[in-house]
C-alpha cells in the first residue's frame, strides 16, 4: 500500500470492458495491403493509427497480396486491404465489401476503387467494439472485437457527399485550426463516407487575415488540398464573381491575377462552384458571360478536368457586395433557367447547384433545369435564422441568446430534409461556417450514403440510418463507446429543446440536462479532451441556463404585475416602489448561491455522490460552468463563442455574449413603472390610465388573473404568433387560425415556401439590443410573422358560428392587430448592411377593407378595427382576414409583408381607434 494513493484508488469507479458474446478478438491483429495500389499503404496507416488511439493496440503493417492463402498465416486475425474489379452487390466505384472469412482469421476490406477502400476502413472502424481503460487502481484494459458473422456490402446512394470546410476569418473556429487539426477534420469526415471538401478563397467578403491563423490562408489551401489528394477526396472551391464590372479591362486584369493566385494554391481541384448571388446577384446573362471566361482560364492554365457549377441564389433581391439595385427575384430566376438551355452555356457548364435563396422549391427547380445538368444540393446546415432552413418554433428566449450561428445539432430536421430533397440531386456539398454544425455534417453524409445491400443497415429506413449513425458518431468521434447510446439520446434531445414549444410550458430542457449530467458522471478525464463532447455539454448547460433565467424573470415579472394589479387604480409612489422591489427579486443572492456538481464530491474520497443538479443548479453556477467550457473550447479548437475569444460578431458565432439578454418582461415593467411614477404628477387617474393601457401586452399574454384586468373589451380570441400561444376556447389554435391552417411537423416546409415565418428580434443589432435592455419591447412583441417569398399569403381564419355566439347583443366585433415597428425589425450583424423595409399592405375581412395600404409604423402599433356586420354574413362559414400586399412581386426576406406580432378578436361598444404603444 502507498497510503495516500489508496484514496484515489478507492474513489475510482470500477470499469469492466465486456466483449459481446461470441465476438472475434482483434487486439493482436495485423494489416496487409496490396502494394500495387498507391494509396492503400496510407489507408493501412490510417487504420493502424485509429486502432491504437482507441484501444492502445498497435497492429503491424506489411505489403502483401490479397489471396486466400495469405489470410491468417500468422495465426492471428489479419486485415486485408485490396482493390478488386467486381464485387457482387456493389454498384458504385466507391462501394465496398467487408467480410470475415470462415476461419475467422482474416477480414477483407475490398472495393472496386482505392477511394472505396478508404470508406471501407471508416465503416470497419465504426462497426468495431473498441475501447480501453486505465486508472490508478487498475492496469490497462483493452477491447477490440467484431461479430463473427461480419459481412457488409454497401454502396453510396449519392455520388456527391461533400462539405464546405472554410479556413477564413468569418468562420467560428476553422481559422484557428493548425494544419494537423485540419487534416484530422477532413479524415473524420472521410471515415463517415464524405468524398470531398469545398474551400473558400481570400479576397471576397472577408478580412484578408485572422488573428487566429496558424498558417497563411493560401498555405492552408495547399495543405488541405494536398491531404485530400493523398486520401483521394474531391476538392471544390466556392468562388464568386466579386468584381463589380468585368467589362472594364482593368477590373478583368485584376480578376485574372486573383484567379492565378488562387488556382495555383491548390494541389488538386475537381470542382469550381460560382454562386449567382450572396454575394453577387448580377443578371444571368452577365453571370454566364463572366463565368465562361473564368472557366476557360481555369481549364487552360490550371485544372483542365475540373467541373464548373453555378447557382442562382437571387432570393435576397439586393446586393451590397457589388452595389446592384433591386431586382425581381422570380423573373431573374426564370431568366437563369432559360439561359441554361442555350448551347453557349452548355458548352462550359457541367452542373447546377440548388442553394440558399433559390426562390422556388427544389422539385420545381429541378424541373426547370435542363436534364443534361446534374443538380447538386448546397444546403445551409450551419445557421438557425435569416437563412435557408431556419429553426421552426423557437422560443424567443432561445433566439435572442443563440442568434443565427450557435451550436446547433439538428439531426431529426436534417435527416428529414436530406431524405426529402435527395431524389432531385446527385448529392450535396453542404454550406458551413465552422464546427458548430458538426453533428449536421455527419447526418448529411450518412443520409446521402444510405442503407446497405448486405449488413446491419440492409433495407434500413431513414430513422434507423440516423440512429445507428449517431451511435457511431458518439462512439468513434465523441470517443465514448461505453455510453454511446446515452450520447446519441442526448444529441437527439438537444434538438427537442428547441421544438418543445414555449420554454416555460415544457420540461424538455430538464430532461435533456439530466441526460448530459449522466454523461458527465460516466466519463473519465481523457474524455474531457474531446471538443465534440464539450460542445454538446455547452449546449446542454446553455439551454438549462436560459430556462433558469427565463423562469427567474418570469416569476419576478408576474409577481410585480400581480402586486400592481392588487393596487388597481389606487396608485401611489409607495405602491409603485413596492412593485419595483419585487422585480429586483430576479437573480437574488439565493439564486446565485454556489451549487456544486456531482463530480466535485469525488475529490473528497469514497464513492461519488449523486447530486440532483437539474433541480439544484443555480443561474450563477450554470454560468460559471459555461464560462469554463467556453474557455476550454477556445483552447481546444479555437471556438470563438465570445468576442473576448476573438469572435468577429455576436451573429458570427460569438453568441455567448448574448447570454444576459433580457428574456422576460422585468425590464419592460421596470421602465413602465418608472414612467408611471412621472405620470403621477398629473394625477392618479392619468397615471392609472397610462399604466393599464401600456400594460396591455402583458395583460393579454399573461395568465387568467392578468387577462381579467384587460379593460379593452371582451376578448374572444387572442394569439401571439411569436409565442405561438393563444386564448379562446372552441375557436382553434394558432395553427388552425393561421394560413395554411395546419400544424407542420419537424422538417416540413423547411424553407418556408408554403407559410409565413416566425421571426424574432435581432439582439445582434446594437440599437435593438439597447432597446431590449432599456425595457422598450415587451416579450410578446419580440417576434412576428414575416413573408420570405413573393407568393406567401398572410391570412387568419375563424369559424363564424363560434365567433357569432360570443358576441353579446348590442356589442360590436373588433379585430385587434399588432403591427411590428421599424424599431424592432432591423436585422443585425453583417445582415444589417442589407437594410430592411416592409411591403405596404391593406387588411381585408371577408372582402371588406378594414384599413387601406400602410407601411410598417415607426414603432410597434396596435390597431383596433370595427368589423362590418356584412362581413359576418359570409356563406363560407368563416371570418377570414387577409393582408394584401401593394406589390407582391417586391416581397422578399429584406422586404417582407407588413409584419404581424399579435392578432385578436374582441367585442365592445363604441368606435374603433388606433393605439400607438
Amino acid at each position: 500500500s502507498m497510503g495516500w494513493l489508496d484514496v484515489p484508488k478507492d474513489a475510482a469507479k470500477p470499469v469492466t470492458l465486456v466483449a459481446n458474446e461470441g465476438s472475434v478478438n482483434l487486439l493482436h491483429s495485423s494489416i496487409i495491403y496490396d502494394a500495387s495500389k498507391k494509396r492503400l499503404e496510407l489507408y493501412a496507416k490510417v487504420l493502424q493509427k485509429e486502432i491504437f488511439s482507441r484501444c492502445r493496440s498497435r497492429w503491424p503493417i506489411s505489403p502483401g497480396v490479397s489471396t486466400e492463402h495469405s489470410y491468417g498465416t500468422s495465426g492471428s486475425p489479419t486485415i486485408i486491404l485490396s482493390v478488386v474489379d467486381e464485387i457482387p452487390g456493389v454498384v458504385s466505384p466507391e462501394g465496398y465489401e467487408i467480410k470475415i472469412n470462415a476461419s475467422l482469421k482474416a477480414i477483407s476490406l475490398t472495393s472496386p476503387s482505392e477511394r472505396g477502400v478508404l470508406f471501407a476502413v471508416g465503416r470497419f472502424l465504426r462497426e468495431l467494439q473498441i475501447d480501453f481503460h486505465e486508472a490508478y487502481a487498475s492496469s490497462l484494459k483493452q477491447l477490440c472485437t467484431v461479430p463473427p458473422q461480419l459481412y457488409i456490402v454497401s454502396s453510396p446512394d449519392k455520388k456527391m457527399r461533400m462539405h464546405q470546410i472554410a479556413y477564413r476569418p468569418k468562420t467560428n473556429s476553422y481559422d484557428h485550426f493548425t494544419v494537423e487539426q485540419m487534416k484530422r477534420e477532413l479524415l473524420d469526415l472521410a471515415l463517415f463516407g464524405a468524398n470531398g471538401i469545398e474551400m473558400l478563397p481570400p479576397g471576397i467578403d472577408d478580412s484578408p487575415q485572422s488573428p487566429h491563423f496558424k498558417v497563411d490562408w493560401l498555405v492552408m489551401i495547399w495543405e488541405a488540398s494536398s491531404w485530400c489528394d493523398e486520401l483521394d477526396l474531391d476538392v471544390s472551391i466556392w468562388y464568386p464573381l466579386f468584381f463589380k464590372d468585368y467589362s472594364d479591362p482593368e477590373a478583368l486584369k485584376k480578376a485574372k491575377s486573383h484567379w492565378r493566385d488562387i488556382f495555383s494554391s491548390f494541389k488538386r481541384l475537381d470542382h469550381l462552384f460560382v454562386p449567382g448571388g450572396d454575394p453577387g446577384g448580377r443578371h444571368p446573362s452577365d453571370l454566364f458571360s463572366v463565368l465562361e471566361v473564368k472557366a476557360d482560364y481555369m481549364k487552360r492554365h490550371h485544372f483542365p478536368k475540373a467541373k464548373v457549377w453555378v447557382s442562382s441564389q437571387f432570393g435576397l433581391g439586393t446586393s451590397v457586395d457589388i452595389g446592384l439595385a433591386w431586382w425581381d427575384i422570380v423573373k431573374q430566376e426564370e431568366d437563369f433557367f432559360e439561359l441554361l438551355k442555350t448551347e453557349k452555356v452548355k458548352a462550359f457548364l457541367h452542373g447546377v447547384v440548388y442553394s440558399p435563396w433559390s426562390s422556388c422549391h427544389i422539385d420545381k427547380f429541378r424541373a426547370s433545369v435542363p436534364t443534361q445538368y446534374p443538380l447538386r444540393n448546397y444546403p445551409d446546415i450551419c445557421h438557425t435564422a435569416s437563412c435557408q432552413n431556419p429553426v421552426d418554433g423557437w422560443d424567443v428566449a432561445f433566439f435572442v441568446t443563440n442568434l443565427r450561428e450557435t451550436i446547433n445539432p439538428r439531426p431529426a430536421t436534417f435527416s428529414r430534409v436530406s431524405a426529402d430533397q435527395s431524389e432531385y440531386t446527385i448529392g450535396a456539398g453542404c454550406y458551413s461556417e465552422g464546427v458548430s454544425d458538426d453533428v449536421n455534417k455527419y447526418v448529411w453524409s450518412l443520409s446521402l450514403w444510405g442503407d446497405d445491400f448486405v449488413g446491419p443497415l440492409a433495407k434500413a429506413g431513414q430513422a434507423e440510418i440516423l440512429q445507428r449513425g449517431l451511435l457511431q458518431y458518439a462512439a468513434v468521434l465523441v470517443g465514448v463507446p461505453r455510453i454511446a447510446s446515452l450520447v446519441e439520446e442526448g444529441i437527439m434531445s438537444l434538438e427537442k429543446d428547441w421544438h418543445s414549444g414555449p420554454i416555460l410550458l415544457s420540461d424538455q430542457i430538464e430532461q435533456t440536462f439530466h441526460i448530459w449530467r449522466k454523461v458527465e458522471d460516466n466519463i473519465v478525464p481523457r474524455h474531457m479532451h474531446n471538443w465534440r463532447l464539450n460542445m454538446c455539454l455547452f449546449r446542454a448547460y446553455y439551454d438549462m441556463f436560459i430556462k433558469k433565467r427565463l423562469l427567474e424573470e418570469d416569476m419576478a415579472g408576474k409577481s410585480a404585475l400581480s402586486t400592481l394589479l392588487s393596487f388597481g387604480d389606487n396608485l401611489t409612489k409607495e405602491n409603485l416602489n413596492a412593485s419595483l422591489s419585487v422585480l429586483e427579486s430576479a437573480y437574488n443572492n439565493e439564486s446565485f448561491a454556489a451549487t456544486f456538481p456531482a463530480s466535485i464530491s469525488k475529490l473528497n474520497g469514497g464513492a461519488p455522490k449523486v447530486v440532483n443538479l437539474t433541480e439544484r443548479a443555480s443561474v450563477g453556477f450554470l454560468y460559471s460552468r459555461l464560462t469554463a467550457l467556453a474557455g476550454l473550447l477556445y483552447e481546444q479548437i479555437g471556438l470563438q463563442l465570445s468576442i473576448e475569444y476573438g469572435g468577429q460578431h455576436r451573429c458570427r458565432g460569438a453568441f455567448f455574449d448574448c447570454a444576459w439578454t433580457p428574456l422576460g418582461d422585468t425590464q419592460f415593467l421596470k421602465k413602465l413603472i418608472e414612467e408611471t411614477r412621472v405620470q403621477l404628477d398629473k394625477g392618479r387617474s392619468t397615471a392609472a390610465t397610462f399604466l393599464w393601457k401600456n400594460a396591455e401586452p402583458l395583460l393579454l399574454s399573461g395568465g387568467e388573473e392578468s387577462s381579467a384586468h384587460f379593460k379593452g373589451g371582451n376578448m374572444i380570441w387572442h394569439g401571439s404568433f411569436g409565442e405561438m400561444v393563444f386564448k379562446g376556447s372552441g375557436i382553434g389554435s394558432i395553427h388552425d387560425v393561421m394560413y395554411p391552417y395546419k400544424k407542420y411537423e419537424l422538417g416540413d416546409d423547411p424553407n418556408f415556401f408554403q407559410r409565413p415565418l416566425v421571426e424574432q428580434i435581432a439582439s445582434d443589432n446594437d440599437e435593438v439590443l439597447s432597446n431590449l435592455e432599456l425595457g422598450s419591447v415587451p416579450r410578446s412583441w419580440r417576434s412576428w410573422l414575416v413573408t420570405m417569398w413573393p407568393h406567401i399569403e398572410v391570412k387568419f381564419r375563424f369559424p363564424l358560428p363560434a365567433i357569432s355566439e360570443n358576441i353579446p347583443a348590442g356589442d360590436k366585433l373588433y379585430a385587434r392587430i399588432t403591427y411590428s415597428g421599424k424599431d424592432v425589425l432591423n436585422l443585425g450583424g453583417d445582415w444589417q448592411e442589407l437594410g430592411r423595409s416592409t411591403e405596404d399592405a391593406k387588411l381585408l375581412c371577408n372582402g371588406h377593407k378594414l384599413h387601406d395600404f400602410m407601411s410598417s409604423p415607426k414603432t410597434t402599433t396596435v390597431l383596433e378595427l370595427e368589423i362590418p356586420s356584412d362581413a359576418l354574413n359570409s356563406s363560407t362559414g368563416h371570418l377570414t382576414f387577409e393582408l394584401v400586399p401593394r406589390e407582391a412581386i417586391k416581397m422578399r426576406y429584406t422586404n417582407p409583408l407588413l409584419p404581424v406580432a399579435e392578432f385578436a378578436l374582441l367585442t365592445k361598444g363604441g368606435e374603433s381607434f388606433v393605439s400607438k404603444m
